[in-house]
């Protein structure tokens, strides 16, 4: 990969020689490969990264980070439009999550995998970072407390989308009431 060891200050002094981290710049055949997908899909789904990685020999987070700077170049060039946050969760995905947040803003372990198994491409990073960043937008606005509420797992959750989760019936039930809310 082309990766040398080093502390996060560049290098570290073993016998007094420092070993510098370098860049990773990708051969031609690799850029070839993640220039093709990048035209297929400029956000793609964690798997997809891996699997690309896997594909030309690198990590997942370096294919990240070439797509996040290519995303970046090409906006700044006017050539790519990007996407904007709310419009990388589909309606369904963002039902799902939203439902969650309801009954547990601040999700346990089971209320995660609850998610990941009604949204399957989603990883559990993404579904916290979902959250947190639902938290701090609702925190800034002062809709939510910034303390976890104290659950008593004796008890049962309340709302009704806490068995629409447990079911995986999520999606068409929590729309549904998510309207008649809204009306």
């Amino acid at each position: 990969c082309g990766l040398a060891g080093g502390s996060a200050a560049g290098g570290d002094a073993r016998d007094g020689v420092v070993e510098v981290r370098r860049r990773w710049k990708p051969t031609e055949e690799q850029r070839a490969q993640l220039l093709q997908e990048f035209d297929r899909n400029g956000y793609p789904s964690v798997q997809q990264k891996a699997q690309l990685a896997a594909r030309i020999g690198v990590t997942r987070p370096q294919v990240a980070k070439w797509f996040q700077h290519r995303r970046e170049v090409l906006v700044k060039a006017g050539r790519f439009d990007g996407v904007k946050q709310r419009e990388r969760r589909t309606p369904e995905e963002l039902a799902v999550l939203q439902a969650m947040f309801e009954i547990a803003p601040y999700p346990s372990v089971e209320d995660v995998d609850r998610v990941l198994a009604q949204i399957p491409n989603l990883s559990e990073a993404q579904v916290k970072l979902w959250f947190k960043h639902r938290r701090n937008a609702l925190i800034k606005r002062g809709t939510v407390s910034s303390t976890p509420a104290i659950r008593d797992p004796t008890k049962e959750r309340s709302s009704p989308n806490a068995s629409l989760l447990a079911t995986g019936k999520a999606v068409p039930e929590m729309r549904a009431a998510a309207v008649g809310r809204q009306g």
